[in-house]
């Protein structure tokens, strides 16, 4: 259970309650710049070589448990999907059935700054932004919407003319959930441009209705405890994809980065600048098409 707030402007009017003191300016929030990441999964610059065995391998292993531990893909996009229910669409303010629900909004049509649709429609367009706080559901078996207890996720989103920017970012406030038998609690990190979760599909525009067909990119900077335990810092990001399922990883290795393919269990392919690798847990090698050899796993 979980309670859904939203808070719609369209930039122009954001602009004009400013305009006395200031020159205007637009007052959307920059989103995080996830450019050179989308560009490290699919144009790899680092050389993968023998020497890179133990970085390629720790940094895997770790990075896929947390993920794993966390859910953190399935925490930004069940928030994604409670914001963008896809039955959902805003009232127009100005028309005269206020029950209408057009699956667009445009926020030319927008009149205040505050606006509380029973879900965001799955079309945004026009100048403006949107941010949507989700409860958390919180460790209790029967999740009660408490914020106080359980914390927030703050989504915030950018418009321009043909749909939502291509980045979508969240805030943290010390959310509370469960995995399993764990109680998961992540709240901010060191982020300065406020993405301490921060999603896109790499795309010119994020594309909502194809959450849960396209590959995701995400970066986490956030700080993590489970089970009770001291927070610890997670700062690193990934693509996920649902068919098949799988988890990619940036690895640092001596010249750039490699990513390395997982089907969020095992190893099974490196891309990098000097080719991709097929990776087998089984001997312990990963070949590339051109023959070479990789020791992974001793």
């Amino acid at each position: 259970m979980s309670r859904i707030l939203y808070d719609l402007a369209r930039a122009s009017l954001a602009v004009a309650a400013f305009a006395a003191a200031c020159a205007p300016s637009d007052p959307r929030q920059p989103a995080p710049d996830l450019s050179a990441i989308v560009t490290g999964y699919n144009s790899p610059d680092g050389t993968f070589t023998s020497s890179d065995e133990l970085a390629v391998k720790s940094t895997v292993q770790s990075e896929l448990a947390v993920i794993n531990d966390l859910a953190l893909d399935k925490i930004i996009i069940d928030a994604l999907n409670a914001a963008f229910p896809s039955d959902a669409g805003a009232p127009d303010a100005g028309a005269p059935d206020a029950g209408a629900t057009p699956k667009t909004i445009d926020f030319a049509s927008v009149p205040t700054n505050r606006f509380a649709p029973q879900g965001l429609p799955l079309g945004i367009r026009g100048a403006g932004f949107a941010r949507v706080t989700r409860i958390c559901p919180g460790w209790d078996p029967k999740p009660v919407v408490n914020e106080a207890l359980n914390g927030k996720i703050d989504l915030q989103m950018n418009a321009s003319t043909n749909g939502i920017d291509t980045v979508i970012w969240a805030q943290l406030t010390r959310c509370r959930y469960t995995v399993g038998s764990l109680r998961i609690s992540i709240d901010k990190g060191t982020a300065t441009d406020g993405g301490d979760l921060a999603v896109t599909m790499g795309l010119q525009y994020f594309e909502v209705q194809e959450v849960q067909t396209r590959p995701l990119i995400i970066r986490a900077n956030l700080m993590a405890s489970v089970n009770d335990s001291p927070p610890s810092s997670v700062n690193f990001d990934f693509r996920v994809t649902p068919d098949p399922v799988g988890a990619s990883l940036r690895v640092r290795v001596s010249d750039g980065y490699v990513v390395a393919e997982t089907d969020r269990q095992q190893l099974f392919s490196i891309s990098a600048k000097n080719g991709t690798f097929d990776c087998n847990p089984g001997d312990g090698t990963c070949d590339s098409a051109s023959g070479s050899v990789v020791p992974l796993f001793r």
